[in-house]
C-alpha cells in the first residue's frame, strides 16, 4: 500500500499520514516567496475577471440570440437520468458525485430555444499547476482600523467544460426518454444562470465581519469568482491556520437570479488546502492498451474508487 506524488497508482495511505503530508506540502505552496512566482500568482488570481453585472449581460445577450427569454423557474433534475445507485460495484450515491456542476438545469421560458441554465454545486480554491493555489496575501500601509492585510482568492466550480459535456449527455438521455421533444437534441445550449452573487461566509467567530469580505468579479469563461478579504495580521494568521485544518473554511455563495421566477440559490464554498475535491478529477484515457493517470498536485492522492460511464448503442 503506497501513495506517490507523480504517477497515480491504486495505493492507499493512513488518513493521518495523508493529511499531514497534504498540509505540509500545501503550506509550502502559500509560503513560496520568489518574486516571479508571487507576481504570476497575483496576475492569475484576477485574470479575465469582469463584473458580475457584465457577465450576466453577456449571458442574456447569448440567450436572446437563440430566442431565449430567461429561466422560467422550472428545472430538470438529471440525478436520476441514470440509476447508478442500482448498478453493481459502483460506489456512488448519485450522479452528482461525478459532477461539480449541479444536476438541476433551469429551463428557458421559451422551450423551443433549447436553452438550459446551469449553476455550480460547490466552489473551492482554484489551483494552477505552476504556482499552486490561487490565493494571495498582501500587506498595505498601516491603517487606522489596523486592517492592513488583503487576502484575495479565486474560487472555482471545477473543470467547467468537462462537466458541461457530461450535463449535455445526461440531458440528451433525459430528453430522449420523454414522449415528445420540445426542440432537436442538436439545439441544446447550456448557459450560466444570470444572477447576482453575494458572499455568505459567517466567520464572525474568527473576527471577520461580513462587511470585510466581498465578491469582486467573475471569469465568464471558467465561471470562477474572486473574493477579497481585509483583516489585521492576527486574524490573517488564524485564517491561514484554518485553511490547513481538516475542515478548512466554509461558507455559502448566494446566487440571486435576475428573474423573479427563480428564488435565491445557495452554493457551498469550501476554502481548504489539500481538499478532497481535487481527487474528484476526471482523467481521460490515453490512446493504446495501457492507461496512465497523472496526479497533477504536489500531495498524494488516495484511490477509493473509479467511476466510469460508457456508451451503449449511442447512449450513456
Amino acid at each position: 500500500m503506497r501513495t506517490v506524488r507523480n504517477w497515480f497508482t491504486a495505493g492507499a495511505a493512513p488518513a493521518l499520514a495523508l493529511l499531514v503530508c497534504c498540509e505540509a506540502a500545501l503550506h509550502a505552496q502559500i509560503d513560496r516567496s520568489t518574486v516571479a512566482t508571487a507576481r504570476m500568482k497575483t496576475a492569475l488570481v484576477t485574470k479575465d475577471f469582469i463584473t458580475v453585472q457584465r457577465a450576466n449581460e453577456q449571458t442574456e445577450t447569448q440567450a436572446a440570440a437563440k430566442g431565449g427569454v430567461g429561466p422560467d423557474g422550472n428545472f430538470i433534475d438529471l440525478k436520476d437520468a441514470l440509476p447508478v445507485a442500482d448498478l453493481p460495484r459502483v460506489a456512488l450515491a448519485s450522479l452528482q458525485d461525478v459532477s461539480n456542476l449541479s444536476l438541476k438545469l433551469y429551463r428557458d421560458g421559451n422551450p423551443a430555444s433549447g436553452i438550459y441554465y446551469y449553476v455550480p454545486s460547490r466552489y473551492f480554491l482554484a489551483w494552477d499547476p505552476d504556482v499552486g493555489y490561487l490565493l494571495t496575501i498582501d500587506y498595505k500601509a498601516e491603517q487606522a482600523s489596523g486592517k492592513n492585510v488583503v487576502i484575495d482568492a479565486r474560487l472555482t466550480p471545477g473543470e467547467l467544460q468537462a462537466d458541461l459535456q457530461l450535463l449535455r449527455q445526461l440531458l440528451e438521455v433525459y430528453l430522449s426518454a420523454q414522449p415528445s421533444l420540445p426542440h432537436p437534441l442538436a439545439q441544446i445550449s447550456l448557459l450560466p444562470l444570470p444572477a447576482q452573487y453575494a458572499a455568505g461566509f459567517d466567520w464572525s467567530a474568527l473576527g471577520v465581519p461580513a462587511a470585510d469580505l466581498a465578491i469582486t468579479g467573475v471569469d465568464p469563461a471558467s465561471r470562477q469568482i474572486g473574493i477579497t478579504l481585509t483583516s489585521d495580521v492576527a486574524t490573517k494568521e488564524i485564517l491561514v491556520k484554518k485553511l490547513g485544518d481538516i475542515l478548512g473554511l466554509s461558507g455559502w455563495v448566494t446566487l440571486q437570479p435576475a428573474q423573479a421566477a427563480v428564488g435565491p440559490l445557495g452554493v457551498m464554498a469550501q476554502l481548504q488546502l489539500a481538499s478532497k475535491v481535487y481527487a474528484n478529477t476526471r482523467w481521460l484515457r490515453d490512446a493504446g492498451a495501457v492507461t496512465r493517470f497523472r496526479n497533477r498536485h504536489p500531495f498524494p492522492v488516495e484511490l477509493r474508487y473509479l467511476a466510469y460511464l460508457y456508451s451503449d448503442a449511442g447512449k450513456l
